[in-house]
């Protein structure tokens, strides 16, 4: 699992600071929320949740679990997701 950082788009004057705003990547499994508590221990902002799942099944190819129960988590977690 790993971090992937991109900045925010912003309207108006240009800032002086932009805090940094990170994805995640997510397999629904508990390295994925070890990684995610050790982000946020760092002063991280993860916004986003991201994983692949397979498009026959449904399923995340790490854990086999259901996409819908990666969008569970996401939803408790307050954070966005990204499938694909």
């Amino acid at each position: 699992m790993g971090l992937v950082s991109f900045p925010l788009p912003t309207f108006g004057p240009p800032q002086t600071h932009r805090p940094m705003t990170f994805a995640l990547s997510w397999s629904g499994g508990k390295d994925s929320t070890l990684a995610l508590d050790r982000a946020h221990r760092q002063g991280l902002h993860v916004q986003y949740l991201f994983n692949i799942y397979d498009g026959a099944s449904g399923r995340v190819r790490f854990h086999g679990v259901r996409k819908e129960m990666i969008a569970a988590q996401a939803e408790s977690l307050g954070l966005e997701l990204v499938q694909r």
